[in-house]
């Protein structure tokens, strides 16, 4: 038989570790100290213990199994709940954003509502109401007509404007644009001249470009006027001013008074001539010579009304609706004749059927508006005398 067996001894006093037979551990003292020492276990004993307590403790009851499982469940659960509030707050989110759009859209059109029971009456919108429809199909069917015979059919007047069409076509391109593109409808209004009522639009294209367009009913049927719209003159303005084509011609175009200066008083108004460009409301094109006009002829009355009514900011036929002009400036449709005087070209206004585009005569500006006071100097325009504008091409 083999004798106890050799254990290992840790004084608890010095702290020794020393090694000895087993057996009576009450008679065992520390050769250091001579204390009572503990049986020590070692590292790997620790390690084999540890590892034994927990294989019973799994393998007995399977509280270790259990446990892993609830945090596996628990952080399973804490996941959900997270996702949960997540989602939770997003929809929250959404939900407040649409309602918010809802309530904006509604503000936006009571807004609107509003400025329209401003600017028309219950027997205007009933009018609006009714042709607008119309007008945006007539507009539409006329820019994807392709010829000027197609787009005749549109027009005010059509048998009168066919011959116009075809001849200002010779001089001037066609507006196109893609196939089947459409001009998209900005504002509207509404205006009163030769007894009938006239819708006023606005149109604008994907490349930028603006233009403003009449429709007058006629025969039961809304249509365009073309005159207005095509800017129509009798000649292209640059052309008549080089010394081209007929020597009098009707003209569509934009005037601008010079500098009120004192001799300017006495000499009568002094004004210059740009031709439109198309699709650019707010800009003007080749300037003319300066123009000198006695203050109490017809034109010069003509013109002093319709600059008086500019600086008043009232609009022929007491127009609402801001279309642009270029600034300082008033729309005209004026006769021009031009003469040779010692080979030099000489241009005279010999009328101004009005201050506005529109295919009527009648003004449509008070003409009280000729006894508002002139602008003094400080708001005048520049005096633009001696610097010209390069011809702009449409």
């Amino acid at each position: 038989m083999s004798g106890p067996a050799r254990l290992w001894f840790h004084c608890g006093s010095c702290g020794a570790l020393f090694q000895g037979r087993g057996g009576d551990v009450a008679m065992r003292v520390c050769p250091k100290c001579g204390q009572h020492p503990s049986v020590a276990s070692s590292p790997s004993s620790r390690v084999v213990q540890s590892a034994e307590a927990e294989d019973e403790q799994d393998d007995g009851s399977g509280f270790g199994a259990a446990r892993v499982m609830r945090k596996r469940r628990r952080s399973r659960l804490m996941a959900k709940l997270l996702i949960g509030w997540v989602v939770l707050v997003l929809l929250i989110v959404i939900a407040a954003r649409h309602l918010w759009h809802r309530e904006e859209s509604r503000f936006a059109d009571d807004y609107r509502g509003e400025r329209e029971q401003q600017r028309f009456s219950d027997k205007e919108m009933k009018v609006i109401e009714k042709a607008l429809p119309e007008c945006v199909a007539v507009m539409n069917q006329y820019i994807n007509a392709q010829t000027p015979e197609e787009r005749n059919q549109f027009v005010l007047r059509p048998v009168r404007t066919a011959s116009l069409m075809a001849a200002f076509y010779r001089n001037n391109p066609m507006l196109k644009l893609e196939e089947h593109a459409k001009f998209n409808l900005e504002d509207y209004g509404l205006i009163r001249y030769d007894g009938r009522d006239v819708i006023q639009t606005m149109w604008s294209t994907v490349e930028g470009r603006n233009f403003d367009a009449m429709f007058v009913s006629e025969d039961g049927e809304w249509r365009l006027d073309w005159e207005h719209f095509a800017r129509y003159s009798t000649h292209p303005w640059p052309l008549f001013l080089a010394g081209t084509g007929p020597s009098q011609g009707e003209f569509r175009l934009y005037a601008r008074e010079r500098s009120l200066l004192e001799e300017s008083k006495e000499n009568g108004l002094s004004l210059f001539l740009y031709a439109p460009r198309s699709g650019y409301p707010d800009k003007a094109g080749y300037q003319s010579p300066e123009f000198l006009i006695p203050h109490d002829s017809p034109q010069g009355k003509m013109l002093a009304t319709g600059f008086a009514a500019m600086r008043m900011n009232q609009r022929p036929f007491g127009s609402t609706l801001p279309i642009a002009y270029p600034d300082d400036m008033i729309r005209v449709r004026v006769t021009v004749v031009r003469r040779e005087v010692d080979l030099e070209p000489q241009f005279e206004i010999v009328h101004v059927a009005a201050c506005h585009w529109h295919s009527t005569d009648e003004p449509g500006l008070d003409p009280a508006l000729i006894q508002v006071p002139p602008a003094d100097k400080s708001s005048s325009p520049t005096d633009p005398s001696g610097v010209q504008d390069p011809p702009v091409a449409d």
